[in-house]
C-alpha cells in the first residue's frame, strides 16, 4: 500500500503512482504540468521512490499536496538530491512558506527532515527547477517517504442524513432514500448505522435535495468533530403582478423599462395560466409593445412573473408606460 494510516499518523511510500489518489478528508494531491512520478531511479527500503519529472533548462516539476491534520502534528520526509549544486534546487513549500532548499551531487543516501505543523488544512509543495545552464549528476531529486502525525484516526465510518420532520435517509446508488421504518431511536444504535449507513460524505446536492438536512455519522473510535464549510446561495426568488389594461384612457403601450441587477428572468401571460418560457430581463424590454398591448386585448390584463437569481441579483421596479388620451 503506499498510503498507510495508524492511530494518527499517515505514512505514504511511492512504489507505484496510486498515492496520488489520496485519502477522502485527509489528502488530495494535485500534479503541476510535469509532475513528480513513482521512479527506480532511487530505491530506499526495495521500492520505488518520488522522482522529479523530466524538466529543461529554466523548468519546473511540482506536485502539490493538501492534507488535513485535526490535530498539532508534523511532517517528515526523506530527500535525495542529485543535481549541479547552487543552481538546481529542491524546494518544500508549507503554505507558502519555503521550508527546505537543498541542492548538490555526490549523495548516496537519503536525509530526514521534520517540520511541524498546526491543526488545520496544510498545502505542501514538492518543487525541483533547474537554471538556464548546466546539469550534475541525475538531475533530480527524489522523495523516499512522507509522515504526517496529527491526522484523524482511521475510524470505520458510517453516515445517515435526516429531514426537518425527522425521516431517516440512505443512499442507495448515489439516491437518497428513505428508510421508511426507521425511528429516531435507531441512530443511536451502531447495528443500524452498520446495516443502514453508507460509507463516504454525501455530496452538497445529495445533502441539499432535503429540508433542513442533518448529518449523523457514527464511528467505532473517538473522532473529531465534523468540520464542514458550506457556501450558502439564495434560492430564485418570484415576484408576480397584473398590469391592468383596462381603464378606458389606455390605448397602447409606448415603452417598458425596469432597474435592475444580475439576473433576472421574466414570464408573461394573458390568461393567468399559461406563460411563456422565462427570458433575460434586458431580452424582454427589446419586446415589440404593439404586439404585447395587442395580446392582452381578450382580458385587458398581462400577468407577470419576475425570477431573481444569485445573492447579487435585485429588481428595484419595472415601469410600463401607456399611450394615453
Amino acid at each position: 500500500m503506499s498510503i498507510s494510516r495508524e492511530e494518527n499518523t499517515m505514512r505514504i511510500t511511492f512504489e507505484e503512482d496510486t498515492w496520488k489518489q489520496g485519502e477522502e478528508g485527509i489528502l488530495s494531491v494535485t500534479d503541476g504540468t510535469t509532475p513528480f512520478y513513482s521512479a527506480d531511479t532511487w530505491k530506499e527500503d526495495g521500492k520505488n521512490t518520488l522522482r522529479s519529472g523530466q524538466i529543461t533548462d529554466s523548468g519546473i516539476s511540482e506536485t502539490t499536496l493538501t492534507v488535513t491534520l485535526s490535530e498539532d502534528g508534523s511532517m517528515t520526509l526523506s530527500y535525495i538530491v542529485s543535481s549541479e549544486q547552487n543552481y538546481d534546487w529542491l524546494h518544500v513549500l508549507v503554505d507558502g512558506t519555503e521550508v527546505l532548499k537543498k541542492s548538490g551531487t555526490g549523495v548516496s543516501t537519503f536525509t530526514e527532515f521534520t517540520n511541524p505543523l498546526t491543526a488545520g488544512t496544510h498545502t505542501i509543495v514538492l518543487r525541483y527547477t533547474k537554471d538556464g545552464s548546466q546539469s550534475r549528476g541525475n538531475d533530480a531529486c527524489g522523495i523516499g517517504y512522507l509522515l504526517f502525525t496529527g491526522v484523524e484516526p482511521p475510524y470505520t465510518k458510517k453516515y445517515l442524513l435526516a429531514d426537518f420532520n425527522g425521516k431517516i435517509y440512505t443512499l442507495v446508488d448515489g439516491v437518497v432514500t428513505e428508510i421508511t421504518d426507521a425511528v429516531a431511536a435507531d441512530l443511536g444504535e451502531a447495528s443500524f448505522f452498520q446495516e443502514k449507513g453508507f460509507d463516504t460524505l454525501p455530496t452538497s446536492d445529495e445533502i441539499t435535495s432535503l429540508t433542513k438536512p442533518v448529518l449523523y455519522r457514527w464511528s467505532d473510535g473517538k473522532p473529531k468533530a465534523m468540520i464542514a464549510s458550506v457556501k450558502a446561495v439564495p434560492k430564485k426568488q418570484t415576484i408576480r403582478c397584473i398590469a391592468d389594461l383596462g381603464h378606458a384612457t389606455i390605448h397602447g403601450i409606448t415603452q417598458m423599462t425596469a432597474v435592475y441587477t444580475g439576473t433576472v428572468t421574466v414570464l408573461y401571460s394573458f390568461d393567468g395560466s399559461t406563460y411563456t418560457d422565462p427570458v433575460d430581463m434586458a431580452a424582454f424590454l427589446e419586446t415589440d409593445c404593439d404586439a404585447l398591448y395587442s395580446g392582452a386585448q381578450a382580458k385587458k390584463k398581462i400577468w407577470f412573473e419576475f425570477m431573481i437569481e444569485g445573492k447579487t441579483s435585485s429588481l428595484t421596479n419595472f415601469v410600463i408606460t401607456y399611450k394615453n388620451d
